[in-house]
């Protein structure tokens, strides 16, 4: 898990901005709460009509043990609903609206 006072610590930044990326995480089913002040990745995260969640992770990794890697998916499926597939784009769309966000909280941070 992560210590979040920890992180904001190493990083020189407010520990809101810190609650406030690790809400947003938690929100789309990324991060749990492990306690007051700890997150860990979801080891099983939301599943889509494409994706099939494969192991969360990788043991011969070491660098991911010093805090976490996300988890990582491994298998997709073939969609054959085009009205399924119309929904995803939109889902699609809407999560990089979320990931641009959340890059225009990490570069304010790091300022």
């Amino acid at each position: 898990s992560l210590d979040l006072n920890r992180a904001a610590s190493e990083l020189g930044v407010q520990k809101r901005r810190i609650y406030d990326i690790t809400n947003v995480l938690e929100g789309i089913g990324l991060l749990n709460k492990q306690g007051k002040n700890h997150v860990s990745w979801n080891d099983i995260p939301p599943q889509s009509a494409s994706e099939d969640v494969g192991d969360a992770k990788d043991k011969s990794d070491s660098d991911s043990e010093a805090i976490g890697s996300p988890p990582r998916l491994t298998k997709t499926a073939t969609v054959t609903n085009t009205v399924e597939f119309e929904e995803m784009k939109k889902k699609l769309e809407r999560l990089k609206e979320e990931e641009r966000t959340v890059d225009q909280y990490l570069e304010y941070l790091k300022d």
